[in-house]
C-alpha cells in the first residue's frame, strides 16, 4: 500500500514525484506560486532578524555559567572557612568575589543589550509576527485555490527517512484544508487540490504500527492524546497506530496515511457528504 502523501525523486528526469499527481484538479498560477514563495520566504526569514546578535548571545552564556561557578565556589568557601585560617580565606575568597562582581556586571550589561535590541525590532515591525505572516500565506492560498470557509485544518503523514532508528518509521505531519467537492473528498496544500472520488475510498483501517512525526500542531497536549514525547537523539513525537483511507484506482492501490487523532473529523466530513446524499 503506497502513502498519497510519498514523493520520489526520478533520477532519469531529476524531478521530484509525487504520488498524489494525478488527482491534481487546480493549483496556483506560476504568478501566484511567485507570490506564495516570495511570502514563505519573508516567514522563514523572520525569526533570524529577531535573534540575537551571535557575540551577544554568546557573551551573555560566558557571563551566566560564569557567574554561577564563581558563586557556587564562593558559597563553597563560606562554608569550609573555619578550617581554614582567615588569611587564606581571605586571600581565595577576594579573587571569586572579583569574578563574581565582573561576570554579574557583565551579565546585566547584555541583558539589557538584548531587551533593548528586541525592542527596536519590535517598534520596526510592530504589527507583523510570524503567525499573522503564516496566516496571511495561507488565507492568500485559500483564495487562490478557491477553498471554501467550512474547510478543515487536518494532519495526514508523510513518510521520511529514519537513520537513527530502522525499527520506527518517520513521518512528517502536514497540515491540508480538507473538504469535500462535486463528490470529491479534496485536500489542499499551498499549491494545489488534490481530489479524490469518494466512490473510490474504502473505510478507516487501523494500523498497529509505531511510527514517529516531527511537528506538534494542535492547541491541546500532545499527552491528551496518547502521544510520547522523544526527546533525544532528535526531538520528535511518537504514537503506536495511524489509520489508513484507501484509494481503490486501476493502476495501483494508495491509502491516505492518517494520524490516528484526526479520523474523526475526516469521518465527519465524509458522512456529511453521504447525508445529503
Amino acid at each position: 500500500m503506497n502513502n498519497l502523501f510519498q514523493i520520489q525523486y526520478d533520477k532519469t528526469t531529476k524531478k521530484s514525484i509525487a504520488q498524489y499527481d494525478s488527482f491534481i484538479i487546480r493549483r496556483v498560477s506560476k504568478k501566484q506560486e511567485e507570490q506564495l514563495n516570495s511570502m514563505g520566504q519573508s516567514y522563514k526569514t523572520r525569526p533570524q532578524n529577531n535573534e540575537l546578535p551571535r557575540w551577544l548571545s554568546f557573551m551573555n552564556r560566558i557571563a551566566f555559567y560564569a557567574l554561577l561557578v564563581s558563586f557556587i565556589f564562593l558559597i563553597s568557601l563560606l562554608l569550609n572557612r573555619s578550617k581554614e585560617n582567615q588569611g587564606s580565606f581571605l586571600n581565595n575568597s577576594i579573587w571569586i568575589i572579583i569574578i563574581l562582581s565582573i561576570a554579574a556586571g557583565l551579565f546585566i550589561i547584555t541583558l539589557i543589550i538584548a531587551i533593548f535590541i528586541k525592542k527596536k525590532n519590535e517598534k520596526q515591525n510592530p504589527e507583523v509576527t510570524s503567525q499573522s505572516l503564516f496566516n496571511s500565506i495561507l488565507e492568500t492560498s485559500k483564495e487562490y485555490l478557491s477553498i471554501p470557509a467550512s474547510a478543515k485544518s487536518l494532519e495526514v503523514l508523510m513518510e521520511q527517512p529514519n537513520k537513527k532508528s530502522k525499527e520506527k518509521k518517520m513521518y512528517s505531519n502536514i497540515l491540508l484544508s480538507v473538504f469535500v467537492e462535486n463528490d470529491m473528498l479534496c485536500l489542499a496544500d499551498l499549491y494545489v487540490v488534490i481530489g479524490i472520488p469518494i466512490k473510490n475510498l474504502e473505510d478507516f483501517k487501523i494500523i498497529e504500527e509505531p511510527y514517529r512525526f516531527s511537528f506538534w500542531h494542535k492547541k491541546n497536549s500532545f499527552r491528551e492524546y496518547g502521544v510520547k514525547l522523544i526527546p533525544a537523539p532528535v526531538r520528535c513525537y511518537q504514537k503506536d497506530q495511524y489509520s489508513i483511507l484507501e484509494i481503490h484506482q486501476s493502476k495501483e492501490d494508495l491509502a491516505i496515511f492518517i494520524p490516528e487523532y484526526e479520523v474523526f473529523e475526516f469521518r465527519k466530513i465524509l458522512e456529511e457528504k453521504r447525508e445529503e446524499e
